[in-house]
């Protein structure tokens, strides 16, 4: 649905996952049938049975995500959604699973996100050239990844293409 529900309450969007079937692209419109279904904190739709490819082309206007959050639960609303924050880098550091980079508006707010590239994934995009202390802005995919804890935590953006990280 083009234009969303109407509810800031709610998001607009949903996480597919599909194994590694990969038969989109960025930019389809898609109408995917399958089961909801929560995976580490992120509500996904899993065992897709149908994905039909209705229209290519389509762009998304990121939506802004500023801080601090209006609650420990804010950023469900976005879950899924393509977002943008700027900010502040206050950490960066790589895993055997990717490379990540913590960001804060300010460098001493409580609030933040993290940026994650998985290792598989890195189209591209080099986390190496940003440093802690630079500013930046970070648009991508807002998902959540919950490593033990609340499920109102592990939120990570997940960039798309190189420009999506952009020094300030």
């Amino acid at each position: 649905d083009a234009t969303g529900d109407g509810d800031l309450a709610t998001s607009d969007a949903i996480f597919v996952f599909n194994g590694n079937a990969d038969s989109v692209s960025l930019g389809d419109h898609v109408r995917v049938v399958g089961s909801p279904a929560e995976f580490q904190g992120q509500t996904q739709l899993s065992n897709a049975t149908s994905v039909a490819v209705c229209a290519a082309g389509a762009t998304v206007a990121p939506t802004d995500v500023s801080f601090p959050l209006a609650s420990a639960t804010a950023l469900e609303s976005v879950e899924g959604m393509l977002v943008r924050v700027h900010g502040v880098v206050t950490r960066s550091w790589s895993d055997d699973y990717g490379s990540y980079l913590t960001v804060r508006e300010q460098a001493n707010d409580a609030d933040s996100i993290v940026v994650f590239l998985a290792i598989r994934h890195k189209p591209g995009i080099d986390l190496a050239r940003i440093g802690e202390r630079d500013a930046v802005s970070v648009t991508g995919v807002l998902g959540q990844y919950v490593r033990g804890g609340a499920l109102n935590t592990g939120y990570e953006i997940y960039p798309r293409y190189p420009e999506d990280i952009r020094e300030r």
